[in-house]
């Protein structure tokens, strides 16, 4: 069996980030079954009907990013399972970042940044470490960080231009595995390093895929007459006969 040996840090040589990894966060309710599908399912077994199976997937999907600080770097996208779709070039995107700066002379920026389009202080002030209001100072931007004139306290609302590279990811289910069927690890080679990425599925798809087994799961409603150990009345009228004066039972045709 081949083995693929990775190396997960970064080389000691290297002075600044190369690449970024970045997920696509799913939505809160991605993955799971559709609650409108298991409300009629229940909805049909109250009826006494033949409830439909739920609509269950082997394979979910989401968004990979990645972010170069040379543009010029070459890499290579890998997973350790699932399979990426094309690479689609995203230019000039705009991205607007709070930052928050405590007396620091340089703050390192979320991207990288392509260029600066506006950029505001919030409340438009700015205080010395005295408390006191000053003026606002100016700032160059780099690709990695903006670099102030002078160290102050405020927030600055920065919108500047990301390139990106997006890729789409499948992910279908691994029928082998106990647990985490769909997880995954996304790693970008590049000459001198590696960056890689633990890739989370949507938080439904366990779940959802526990409830699929058996074609829906244990989901079932019973009635009284469904449980062997309640006593049950006959099917059948019963009448009891009891002397109004003695208050004796007379006739019983319950037993």
């Amino acid at each position: 069996m081949n083995t693929l040996s990775l190396n997960l840090s970064r080389p000691a040589s290297s002075g600044r980030d190369a690449l970024i990894i970045e997920q696509e966060k799913p939505g809160q309710a991605d993955g799971y079954l559709s609650r409108a599908g298991m409300y009629l399912s229940l909805l049909a077994l109250i009826n006494g009907e033949m409830p439909e199976e739920p609509e269950c997937v082997n394979e979910c999907s989401t968004t990979l990013y990645v972010y170069r600080f040379d543009l010029a770097l070459s890499y290579q996208l890998r997973v350790s399972h699932g399979s990426l779709g094309p690479l689609e070039r995203q230019d000039d995107l705009y991205y607007t970042e709070k930052i928050k700066v405590s007396m620091d002379d340089e703050v390192r920026l979320k991207y990288p940044c392509w260029g600066v389009v506006e950029s505001r202080w919030i409340g438009d002030q700015v205080w010395d470490q005295d408390g006191g209001a000053i003026a606002s100072p100016s700032f160059a931007a780099e690709v990695e960080r903006l670099r102030f004139a002078a160290p102050v306290y405020g927030t600055l609302a920065v919108t500047y231009k990301i390139n990106r590279d997006k890729y789409s990811l499948a992910l279908p289910k691994r029928e082998t595995a106990i647990e985490n069927k769909y997880s995954s690890v996304a790693f970008a080679v590049y000459q001198g390093g590696l960056e890689y990425l633990l890739v989370d599925p949507p938080v439904g798809m366990e779940e959802s895929d526990r409830s699929c087994i058996g074609g829906g799961g244990s989901t079932s409603i019973t009635g009284p007459e469904d449980d062997p150990t309640i006593p049950h009345a006959p099917n059948v009228d019963a009448t009891i006969e009891i002397n109004y004066c003695t208050q004796e039972i007379t006739s019983d045709s319950t037993k």
